[in-house]
């Protein structure tokens, strides 16, 4: 017999109505019917003093930072490169920057030599050697909390991509680190997107569900709504769909639904335009300041 929901209501909206989404093997996904949210109910637990600080060593093992290696120019041109261009667009005027989850590096490295001063904060001490050994980089091996800066250090920029779906507490995390940004600082963040095409391709079996680290999906509405209840405004909020995500996501329809190939390029260009322009790439991108600005 299914057990009871555990949590009681949304941390967005705050809503009760409540129905289980997926049950997978060692973890549940909770459906909030009144904002669309869709959470892991180990928010629950972790919300209770529960950590879930466990899961990084058994997450981010030996096999994560081969798997980081082997991807590395994946990631500089299709993350770190994009990312960094963000940046150069809406804040130009470069100076103190922080990155909270900094994985392997790359960005951080990219930042550095764009002209930033660059503090990454990651959780995960084989990351952090591997970016020291790779790049040069010494960032601070510390699960985030504004603790492990130095006292009233503030930012131009603060950027966490695809971090804030791993924190059980979104609302407190937003309104701490807003507190560290200079006056005219900018928030920079991505997170998968619940609208994704990826999503509708494989339904509850998404590789985006599956990853049991993911606390919360969110969609472009009730991310907005985050931001609101946590003191922020977006400047930007946009979502992106790479061509090679698409190719994958399309060659995985094809076998499903035993359809022909993908199409041609024009075709996934054009589909890849309409997914973007809907808010439903693969990922979210957002650039927010203070509410009070």
């Amino acid at each position: 017999m299914m057990e009871g929901i555990k949590i009681k209501k949304c941390p967005i909206c705050e809503g009760y109505r409540l129905e289980v989404f997926f049950e997978y093997s060692g973890f549940r996904l909770i459906h909030c019917l009144k904002c669309d949210l869709i959470m892991n109910e180990h928010v629950a637990l972790t919300m209770q003093g529960s950590s879930p600080d466990g899961l990084i060593d058994e997450t981010y093992d030996d096999s994560w930072i081969m798997m980081r290696q082997q991807y590395i120019q994946d990631t500089f041109l299709q993350h770190a490169s994009f990312n960094i261009l963000l940046l150069e667009v809406f804040c130009p005027h470069k100076g103190d920057l922080l990155e909270i989850g900094s994985g392997t590096g790359e960005f951080i490295f990219m930042a550095k030599n764009a002209g930033w001063k660059a503090t990454g904060v990651e959780p995960s001490e084989k990351a952090c050697i591997f970016a020291d050994e790779r790049f040069g980089i010494q960032m601070l091996n510390h699960v985030w909390q504004t603790g492990v800066l130095e006292q009233n250090k503030r930012f131009e920029a603060i950027v966490f991509w695809h971090v804030l779906e791993h924190m059980a507490d979104p609302v407190g995390f937003l309104k701490g680190i807003s507190g560290l940004l200079k006056p005219d600082g900018k928030i920079f963040f991505s997170i998968p997107n619940r609208d994704s095409f990826t999503n509708a391709v494989y339904g509850p079996y998404s590789p985006l569900f599956m990853e049991r680290d993911h606390l919360f999906h969110y969609n472009a509405a009730n991310l907005t709504l985050l931001l609101e209840k946590a003191g922020l405004k977006p400047v930007s909020l946009f979502s992106r769909e790479t061509y090679q995500k698409m190719e994958s996501d399309l060659n995985a329809l094809s076998k499903i639904s035993n359809r022909p190939d993908s199409g041609s390029l024009d075709q996934m260009m054009g589909m890849i335009a309409r997914l973007q322009s809907q808010h439903q790439g693969h990922e979210l991108f957002c650039i927010a300041v203070s509410s009070f600005l």
